[in-house]
């Protein structure tokens, strides 16, 4: 008697609906987490956007009917009549009575500094702001409280709001036509109120609640009162209670792109060519240990990092500068002469050597730390023929202990495991058959390396190279503890700097919810982001260009 096969069939049937079950659960389950990740950053960039937007937005000013403002409201304003004389000219001292305004007779308005002379120069009033919105004799000019900004009446009734630090003409129109007597600010800068010679009383609501912030103070040099130059500056704390805040980006950008770069310069050498090394020269025992340890680096902590390096590695720099220089010049050509030592030695001699290499290097780099500080001197000496601090200080480059080069080493050593795992994976990815086909046509490993494995993992290595970029400008913790946060627009070496990111964990704790520091401070986030989103997305594309070009071989 034959076993009846359906039990197995329903067994195997029902094995394989679980299967499909299970199958379509995993895929409903990450689509939906690709899908979140892609909402939740068109969210947050949504969200970035409208916090934002209120700094740009047009300045606004529409009529208020009388009946609208109370008994007691109208009774507070302060009124003040106007200049009746056309032919006069108008001087309002600011508040800080070193900046002057003046008025002609054709409606022009001028602002002029009271500059402080170089040495031997006496000070003296220079004309650094003209105003040019007016085509009628100006009647008054009204400084907004608590703020730089000031407003113009003309006698054709012409209204215009200024902001005196940049320069600008911020709003210009037409209030009325009837002649003007009498004009009052209130102490928030948002109601101005007219008298006109008719006896009439009329209000406006200005809307203008962030003058501060134009493309012009945000990304052009701006001459602020004191300065006898215009800078790019950021100064988010102003100086004195009558000083607005100063919000260029550039230093914080600026800075943000120094650090980067020279933790670029430092990590991308020691990364790219010790994945080379590590993916195709390395043995396969030693390899499996030397890259989980290097991966493992990148779970240390950032601050910890920072810590060492602002408490330690600073002042080290700083007690050995010469040496330091000296150093990392020498020791890559002391490598290379090294190197071509053992190239000229017999055959025979490399075949007994071989496997203790690695020994004979010892005594070679300990060699080089002996003789480094006898040769670094003899450096000094010879390029600087003096003392390296004052070389520098005779040649106006400052020096601060907290500096790019320290934050160079210290973020560079961040972001080594990054570029180096990326790269790795992108050299050990090559088929194997060709580079056993460029052996077997009678290449060296090395001609192999450059004619075939380079070539071919370039867009993977390119790819590292773009999220080890992206990882050294968003790094935030390094640079809040070991760059002296200072807002400087240079490239100097031996200079601090100041990120956006580390402006952004520094200053928004304390920044007050929708004031003009907060949206600025949530524009820098957004240059961020976008940035960093832009690197990371064109990485992607390269290793996903990379993936199909090893599908084709």
């Amino acid at each position: 008697m034959r076993p009846n096969p359906k039990p197995k069939q329903a067994k195997q049937s029902a094995f394989q609906t679980w299967r499909r079950c299970r199958d379509a659960v995993m895929s409903l389950m990450i689509r939906s987490s690709g899908y979140t990740v892609v909402i939740s950053l068109l969210l947050m960039f949504v969200y970035l956007g409208y916090q934002v937007f209120p700094i740009f937005k047009p300045i606004q000013v529409t009529p208020i009917e009388t009946e609208r403002l109370s008994e007691e409201h109208r009774s507070s304003f302060q009124w003040h009549p106007v200049n009746l004389d056309p032919s006069a000219l108008v001087y309002r001292l600011a508040e800080n009575q070193r900046s002057l305004l003046t008025t002609t007779s054709d409606g022009g308005i001028q602002q002029w500094f009271w500059l402080m002379g170089d040495a031997g120069t006496p000070a003296s009033f220079q004309k650094v702001h003209e105003f040019t919105s007016h085509r009628a004799p100006i009647l008054a000019l009204i400084p907004e409280s608590q703020r730089r900004g000031f407003l113009s009446l003309d006698q054709q009734g012409h209204l215009a709001i200024h902001y005196a630090p940049t320069g600008e003409t911020l709003w210009s129109g037409y209030l009325t036509d009837e002649p003007i007597k009498a004009y009052s600010l209130s102490s928030s800068n948002q109601i101005l109120g007219v008298r006109l010679a008719s006896g009439e009383t009329r209000y406006w609501h200005l809307l203008n609640p962030h003058p501060q912030i134009s493309i012009t103070s945000l990304l052009h040099k701006v001459q602020y009162e004191g300065r006898n130059q215009a800078e790019w500056v950021w100064q988010s704390a102003p100086s004195a209670e009558y000083h607005d805040g100063k919000y260029s980006i550039v230093p914080l950008s600026i800075g943000t792109l120094k650090a980067a770069f020279f933790a670029m310069l430092f990590a991308m050498p020691l990364a790219i060519m010790g994945a080379v090394y590590t993916a195709y020269f390395m043995p396969t025992r030693l390899r499996n240990w030397i890259k989980p340890s290097v991966e493992l680096m990148e779970a240390l902590p950032t601050v910890v990092i920072g810590f060492i390096a602002g408490i330690y590695l600073a002042p080290l720099i700083e007690a050995y500068l010469v040496q330091v220089l000296f150093g990392l010049i020498a020791l890559p050509l002391y490598l290379v002469l090294l190197s071509w030592l053992w190239s000229i030695l017999p055959d025979s001699t490399h075949y007994r050597l071989k496997s203790s290499l690695w020994v004979l290097l010892i005594p070679a780099l300990v060699a080089f730390v002996w003789a480094l500080p006898y040769a670094s001197s003899l450096f000094e000496s010879w390029v600087f023929a003096q003392d390296l601090r004052q070389w520098l200080a005779h040649h106006n480059i400052d020096y601060a202990q907290r500096n790019g080069l320290v934050i160079g080493i210290a973020m560079g050593f961040a972001i080594i495991p990054t570029i180096f795992s990326l790269a790795e994976d992108a050299l050990s990815s090559v088929p194997k058959h060709l580079t056993e086909g460029a052996l077997a046509l009678g290449a060296t490993p090395w001609q192999s390396l450059q004619g075939v494995i380079l070539p071919t993992a370039s867009a993977g290595i390119f790819s590292a190279i773009i999220i080890g970029f992206g990882r050294a400008l968003g790094e935030t913790m390094i640079l809040l503890m070991a760059s002296g946060n200072t807002p400087l627009v240079n490239m100097n070496l031996f200079e601090g700097m100041r990120s956006l990111s580390a402006n952004i964990a520094m200053e928004l704790p304390e920044a007050q919810a929708g004031s003009t520091h907060y949206r600025v401070l949530l524009l820098s986030v957004l240059i961020l982001f976008v940035f960093t989103f832009v690197l990371n997305t064109l990485a992607a594309l390269i290793r996903q260009g990379l993936k199909k070009r090893y599908q084709q071989l």
